[in-house]
């Protein structure tokens, strides 16, 4: 039983746990029948030898120890001694919601539970956190701590499989099931168990890093969690109404725990620094071979600047090397020789934020292009990314046909221009030729902490990164011919557009819904005789920028048709020319809201879970997305949640538009759409129709 009040007396240097089975030593204080005292520091080691003494490695932090000031023992102390754990959880929460409901500041509170406590708070359907936000936003850098960790398990590892598993007996707090536990579905078709186990920490797992890091070690530890679980800001679910299987108060995962996973970390990149300590010289030199020699006063002296920073910054001593044989006294320095130049610009530019990359972009401004054999020597795919990839029914054949890697930092840095390793995606123009244009899916993972840091934006990691300098060009799979007549489906994402061609349609993706603007080359969509339907994914709901995006495309594309047609013509006979040319040529539809497991749906999830002929019906739904009048260009959708009815011709917001696609695919179709929150289902075509 935990005394409400427990406070510590003053001890010179810090105050240091201990528990003494000596009775004759009067404690400190008693915490659930534990004897814990407060011991000087320079008394520490002589402790820690004493017989009798059993040392727990806890150090309460530093406190005024000055006159007879009182310190409240620590909530990770008293937690770990009273069995209990402290998490954020939301109560106004039941099943499941999308999970930007669940992303806004203070919709988290933070608790001390008991783990039956805890186990009822799962068991009546509310989500909670093992990170704590202090009411921050739900982004991973706002994560201050955590006192327990969690996995989550939906391979066909079963029940009984856990609980006779060594660590999880020893160390486990919680088990208790999924709320689609053994619910059969086409991501669960065997019916397998599913279930959260939940470990409590023997010491508090300070900062979003350190907590990301014992996530990984304790998945890799146990070789079976779902390895999507390990971002600080991971929240769960609840499971209404199961029940705990697993319970034992008392278990802790090791005293060493954390230490231990942050050896793991450091181990696992000093293997990965010693497999590429030796960056590809013969493309860097490649590249220098195509900057042309120093020449004074051509306004290009920031330029060698920053190559020459990029160049130290990523290979150090190697990179001057290069740097030498690349100059050979070719280059005008003016009254310092290309030695004494180079020392000045280690010296006092090297904290330019330049990279290899750098040098790349200034390359192909001079006509350096990669090789395939720069992308394209190793076909393999990492088991991580054969994962990705069949789960949304992508055969590894068709991706690696398409151009996708695995790589390593050495490549990336060759390729990208940034040390960074993930899953390659690159484009190719309509002759298959590649654009230096390329996008990689990293593998934060596999990041050291410092460098993650390095790309974390308002607090979000970004999920993909792009070479520097590259202008974004559309994406058709190396495997597949761009199009030129008939129905064509332009998309988001290069997955999307992959999963689209392999179930029949003609697609054309956008690596991002508004990075077209980087290319104002998009005249060819007018000179082919296909159609266009844009599908966005489910975000358009959230942020309807994101369809407007795809708007903005079809309407820039005419209006610059209509400022070259008004050079002959008045505006009127343009508008009509262009009527009566292209008001078929752009349509727009849209996707349920959410999968039932509150992420994302797009092209590829859609497919892999309804079905080609279910989304065909979808895509032929699809309204023409631009009207015309005497004067002007609008587009259907808007950044409006209902339109903007000022203008004489209709215009929809993104919930409203979704109604009026519905409506025009249930006179042809019985459909059945999951996850659409915000309609009820209808009971003959299983679509939810009525906004709430």
């Amino acid at each position: 039983m935990l005394v409400p009040e427990l406070v510590c007396g003053p001890a010179s240097g810090g105050l240091v746990v201990v528990e003494h089975k000596n009775s004759e030593l009067p404690p400190t204080m008693t915490i659930n029948n534990h004897s814990i005292y407060t011991i000087p520091k320079k008394y520490w080691d002589e402790c820690r030898s004493l017989p009798g003494f059993h040392w727990d490695g806890h150090v309460i932090p530093k406190h005024d120890t000055k006159g007879d000031t009182a310190v409240k023992a620590p909530q990770w102390l008293i937690n770990v001694l009273t069995n209990k754990v402290t998490e954020g959880v939301n109560t106004t929460v039941v099943g499941k919601c999308h999970a930007d409901r669940l992303a806004t500041p203070n919709c988290w509170k933070t608790k001390t539970l008991s783990i039956k406590e805890l186990a009822a708070h799962i068991s009546n359907g509310h989500p909670w956190m093992p990170g704590l936000l202090d009411g921050k936003r739900r982004w991973q850098v706002n994560v201050s701590r955590a006192y327990v960790l969690a996995i989550d398990i939906d391979n066909g590892f079963s029940i009984n499989d856990a609980l006779s598993h060594p660590f999880i007996k020893g160390h486990a707090a919680l088990g208790i099931e999924s709320s689609n536990s053994k619910v059969l579905s086409d991501k669960n078709p065997d019916g397998h168990e599913k279930f959260r186990i939940i470990f409590r920490l023997s010491a508090p797992c300070v900062g979003w890093k350190t907590i990301r890091i014992c996530n990984q070690y304790l998945i890799e530890l146990l070789k079976v969690p779902d390895k999507s679980c390990k971002d600080a800001s991971r929240f769960f679910f609840g499971a209404e109404n199961r029940k705990e299987f697993l319970y034992n108060e008392n278990a802790l995962l090791p005293a060493s725990f954390i230490d231990d996973a942050l050896t793991w970390h450091e181990s696992i990149l000093t293997q990965k620094r010693e497999r590429i300590h030796s960056i590809n010289n013969e493309i860097i030199s490649r590249a220098l071979s195509y900057i042309p020699a120093r020449v004074q006063n051509t306004n290009t002296y920031e330029m060698y600047v920053a190559i020459a920073a990029g160049v130290v910054n990523d290979l150090g001593d190697e990179g001057i090397a290069l740097l030498h044989q690349w100059d050979v006294g070719r280059g005008d320095w003016g009254n310092r020789n290309f030695d004494d130049w180079c020392k000045s610009v280690i010296n006092s530019h090297t904290d330019t934020p330049a990279s290899v990359g750098t040098l790349f972009y200034w390359a192909r401004q001079y006509g350096f292009e990669y090789q395939a054999s720069d992308l394209f020597d190793d076909e393999t795919i990492r088991d991580s990314h054969k994962k990705l990839l069949t789960d949304l029914g992508i055969d590894l054949d068709i991706a690696i046909a398409a151009g996708i890697r695995s790589i390593n930092e050495e490549t990336a840095l060759n390729v990208m221009g940034v040390k960074l390793p993930g899953l390659l995606f690159p484009y190719f123009d309509k002759n298959k030729k590649f654009t230096g244009y390329s996008r990689l899916r990293v593998d934060w993972e596999d990041v050291s902490p410092n460098v993650i840091e390095k790309w974390t934006k308002n607090g979000e990691l970004f999920e993909y990164v792009t070479p520097w300098g590259v202008k974004e060009t559309p994406y058709v799979p190396l495997n597949f011919e761009w199009p030129t007549t008939g129905e064509v489906v332009i998309t988001a994402g290069e997955i999307n557009v992959i999963s689209l061609c392999v179930n029949g349609f003609q697609a054309i993706g956008l690596a991002k819904e508004w990075g077209w603007k980087d290319n104002e080359n998009w005249d060819w969509l007018l000179k082919t005789d296909c159609r266009y339907t844009m599908l966005p994914d489910s975000r358009c709901y959230s942020q309807p920028t994101i369809g407007y995006g795809y708007s903005k495309l079809a309407m820039t594309v005419l209006e610059q048709e209509k400022e070259r047609l008004t050079e002959d013509l008045e505006t009127s006979e343009a508008i009509e020319y262009l009527k009566n040319e292209y008001l078929y040529k752009f349509k727009f539809t849209l996707l349920s809201n959410e999968l039932d497991d509150g992420t994302v749906n797009d092209a590829a999830s859609y497919c892999h879970i309804h079905g080609s002929d279910s989304l065909r019906c979808i895509v032929n739904a699809a309204l023409p997305l631009i009207r015309f009048d005497e004067k002007e260009i609008y587009s259907l959708f808007t950044t409006e949640p209902c339109g903007d009815r000022s203008k004489k011709l209709p215009t929809y917001g993104s919930r409203e538009l979704i109604r009026v696609i519905i409506a025009q695919t249930l006179k042809t179709t019985r459909l059945h759409v999951s996850g659409i929150n915000d309609y009820r289902y209808d009971a003959q075509t299983g679509i939810r129709i009525e906004m709430d």
